[in-house]
């Protein structure tokens, strides 16, 4: 997370942003976090005279939980740490990076305030517990899916995330309802022809089952219970992914958001996605 993530996340209310920055400070000295600036900027277009707007303003550090942080996290809280920062991220990656996380904040508040179960989530740098650096990345990382297409044909499949929501239990208490999402966080990058070259690993990755190796707590995952989400910076972006889109084997798997109105609290209740039709739909249904 970011500065401004960990100041809306853990001081919302009563405290200035430069406070959230001088707390960080001292857990960096200590050795808790560690911290990885962003070194890599696009200008912004602007008119103004002032050199900081021009350029977009300050640009975020981002920060990682150490193994030393790791180790006191446990001994305070019994808490194991997930995710343990041992490299920096590439500098030409962090802004997507924070977009995966600002996504990912934004289910989970989401789910807390429609009263279900924290998602559980699996990101595109986690690995394999017995991974070895020898090894190919779809060995060594969870997401990182190969597959065989064809003769002497490989397609490969690796999402920026995957979140596995509840969303329900029906009437029968032993048999939970499951959302199983992959996602795209789309920084309008890369043209559409090439995001329509990750069409025929999601087809693959569909159909293989690989979902229930994702997620093993899945009995069964029906396809309709999996969804591919995209989040996009403008509708423009999404009217052009969705034209090259809109005919593969998986359009109807398809969802699109506007990254503003994703970030937003009605990210799960609110029809702000859009499949490739233009049609508008929410996560979870309103009951009632």
């Amino acid at each position: 997370m970011d500065t401004r993530m960990i100041h809306q996340r853990h001081w919302p209310e009563g405290t200035e942003i430069r406070s959230c920055q001088k707390r960080m400070a001292i857990l960096k000295k200590e050795g808790l976090v560690c911290d990885a600036p962003l070194v890599v900027a696009r200008q912004i277009s602007s008119q103004s005279p002032d050199r900081s707007k021009k350029f977009g303003g300050s640009l975020p550090t981002a920060y990682g939980l150490t193994p030393k942080g790791a180790e006191v996290l446990l001994e305070e809280t019994g808490e194991a740490a997930k995710r343990i920062s041992r490299s920096d991220p590439a500098p030409v990656t962090l802004l997507h990076r924070l977009g995966v996380v600002a996504v990912r904040l934004a289910f989970d508040k989401g789910a807390k305030a429609a009263g279900l179960a924290a998602p559980q989530w699996i990101l595109e740098q986690d690995t394999y517990s017995n991974a070895r650096l020898d090894q190919p990345a779809e060995k060594r990382h969870l997401l990182y899916e190969r597959f065989r297409s064809g003769e002497n044909q490989d397609v490969s499949c690796r999402p920026d995330a995957s979140v596995l929501l509840q969303h329900s239990t029906g009437g029968d208490s032993s048999s939970p309802r499951f959302l199983v999402g992959y996602l795209e966080i789309d920084r309008s990058t890369n043209s559409p022809d090439r995001e329509l070259g990750k069409s025929p690993g999601y087809d693959c990755l569909l159909r293989s089952g690989v979902v229930r190796q994702h997620w093993p707590c899945l009995h069964q995952a029906d396809a309709d219970a999996v969804r591919i989400f995209y989040v996009c910076e403008s509708v423009e972006r999404i009217a052009s992914l969705a034209s090259v889109l809109r005919d593969q084997p998986v359009a109807a798997f398809y969802r699109f958001g506007i990254k503003q109105e994703v970030l937003s609290e009605g990210v799960l209740r609110e029809p702000i996605w859009r499949d490739t039709q233009g049609r508008r739909y929410a996560i979870l249904r309103r009951s009632g």
